[in-house]
């Protein structure tokens, strides 16, 4: 399976995850991260907070994820494979905290190398990614073909991190109109990256 954009298409969907990425983490922070722990337009969303590698500084990720169903684990992949900035920091320091809606907690992570024997979760993680599987992967991950899900995997490693607590089930959640807030931030934010390319 060939990965379905071209170099530059892929340098252009990370520029416009960059802005994404920002966005969601300061959403996190004003207090909506319940918001991203049901099934939204862009999945179940959690915030992997680590090191990085070069600058020693902290860097946070969002990413789609999914709970284990044994002990205290969620499953994350790394749709950009090892280019993702995140992953590589994982590599050299597994060390990591993870907000999920408005817990922190402190987890260790490691690849999982046998995904033949973890497809489902993968499938799970991709079913969870909500717009994105369909947009960049063109499959709907419901009904996708093992041997799709199979092909993606060799690309798009899957991670375990291990939690030292288990995430809430039943966070407090943002009132019924929160959309409208977060929609209105992501438009501004969008407006405003649009106004500096202008200006530039």
């Amino acid at each position: 399976m060939q990965t379905p954009y071209s170099p530059s298409q892929a340098t252009q969907i990370k520029k416009i995850f960059k802005v994404l990425n920002r966005w969601i983490v300061f959403v996190f922070r004003a207090g909506y991260g319940p918001f991203f722990t049901r099934q939204t337009f862009a999945g179940k969303i959690m915030v992997i907070e680590n090191v990085g590698r070069k600058s020693g500084l902290i860097r946070q990720a969002p990413v789609n994820y999914a709970v284990a169903a044994e002990g205290n684990a969620v499953y994350c992949l790394s749709g950009f494979g090892s280019a993702s900035q995140w992953y590589r920091n994982i590599q050299h320091n597994p060390r990591v905290n993870v907000w999920i809606g408005v817990q922190r907690i402190a987890g260790l992570a490691h690849q999982v190398d046998d995904f033949e024997n973890h497809l489902d979760i993968y499938r799970r993680v991709l079913i969870n990614s909500g717009f994105a599987a369909p947009l960049f992967e063109g499959l709907n991950p419901k009904t996708a073909p093992e041997e799709t899900i199979r092909a993606l995997a060799r690309r798009s490693p899957l991670m375990r991190i291990e939690l030292e607590t288990a995430p809430e089930t039943n966070q407090p959640r943002p009132a019924d109109l929160a959309w409208i807030v977060i929609s209105a931030l992501f438009a501004w934010g969008l407006l405003r990256q649009m106004l500096r390319r202008n200006h530039a």
